[in-house]
């Protein structure tokens, strides 16, 4: 069993590359009481020939003493670019987890559907008179479960 960390800093620099932000910087600077601080430094791309670069700090918050000192200031260097550009960064694992979670409430419906079905079916053997109503009910639902499962058409297709 092992443990995946998604990295900001990877993430901010896939950002920069897309945004086409000229520098992205890890900085190390000492604080006035002598505190180190660990920051992202980004330069945004000039807006005109003449234009002054502007640059922006992301500090982490001091609080880490992990080997993760640079995520903090990345994570809010990314948010930054996120107002500014309007970007979506989209995390393909909770998309897929979230899929995988409709794919099981519907397979858990479709196979309360097939026992209810199978419960049913048997009752109506074991009847001298059977009622099959409600029987074709009950399975007209389970088809059309299975059917919207499988995105196809309801009902006979001529």
């Amino acid at each position: 069993m092992f443990i995946l960390r998604l990295s900001y800093l990877s993430t901010l620099y896939a950002v920069a590359y897309r945004c086409h932000i000229p520098l992205v910087s890890i900085v190390d600077e000492f604080d006035h009481d002598g505190t180190l601080l660990h920051g992202i430094e980004i330069e945004l791309p000039l807006l005109f020939h003449n234009d002054m670069p502007r640059r922006f700090f992301f500090w982490s918050s001091g609080q880490s003493m992990s080997a993760y000192e640079y995520e903090d200031a990345a994570l809010q260097a990314i948010a930054f670019l996120q107002s500014l550009y309007g970007f979506t960064i989209a995390d393909y694992n909770y998309q897929t987890m979230a899929q995988y979670h409709i794919l099981l409430q519907q397979l858990f419906s479709l196979a309360n559907q097939g026992a209810q079905l199978a419960r049913l079916v048997i009752t109506a053997a074991h009847e001298p008179v059977p009622n099959n109503t409600q029987t074709v009910h009950v399975a007209e639902q389970l088809i059309h479960t299975l059917d919207s499962m499988l995105n196809l058409p309801f009902g006979p297709t001529h």
